[in-house]
């Protein structure tokens, strides 16, 4: 049997590798932070994967969907500024994303238009950690793979 086409590690790098080169970010993790961050911060983590409905006969391809989450303290000053940060910093990772659709051949496609699902899409919140209230903005990242698992008679 063939070895899955999903480079998981390779994936998670190039992201961030994306993420850094925006200049945006005083901070980029491939993980939740466990400490308050620090000015505006990025995190890359896993939430979903389940095989596409784009699949065929012979191999499954997979919709792997990682959250990034950009936090910004919500004592930030000017207060009023702090929304219009976040949705910039959405718009350059937006733009960057769809400048490198396949990520460098990784993917098929980063699915920002939903075909296989929920599209590139962002939510507002808040989240306390270790203390500190912090504005979160959680932007679904979808991703198609192509034939990740080769289907057996």
């Amino acid at each position: 049997m063939a070895a899955p086409n999903l480079d998981a590690a390779a994936i998670w790098s190039g992201l961030l590798s994306h993420l850094k080169a925006l200049g945006v970010f005083a901070d980029v993790l491939g993980h939740e932070p466990v400490d308050p961050p620090v000015g505006l911060v990025a995190a890359l983590t896993g939430d979903t994967i389940n095989p596409g409905t784009s699949s065929g006969l012979g191999a499954t391809s997979t919709r792997l969907n990682l959250v990034l989450r950009i936090y910004l303290s919500a004592d930030t000053e000017p207060r009023d500024d702090i929304d219009p940060t976040m949705v910039t910093a959405f718009a350059k990772v937006g733009a960057s994303l769809s400048g490198d659709f396949d990520l460098g051949g990784l993917l098929r496609e980063v699915d920002l238009l939903g075909i296989e699902g929920e599209p590139l899409s962002g939510r507002f919140g808040y989240v306390r950690i270790v203390g500190p209230l912090y504005r979160l903005l959680t932007v679904q990242l979808p991703l198609v793979c192509n034939d990740v698992w080769t289907q057996a008679p």
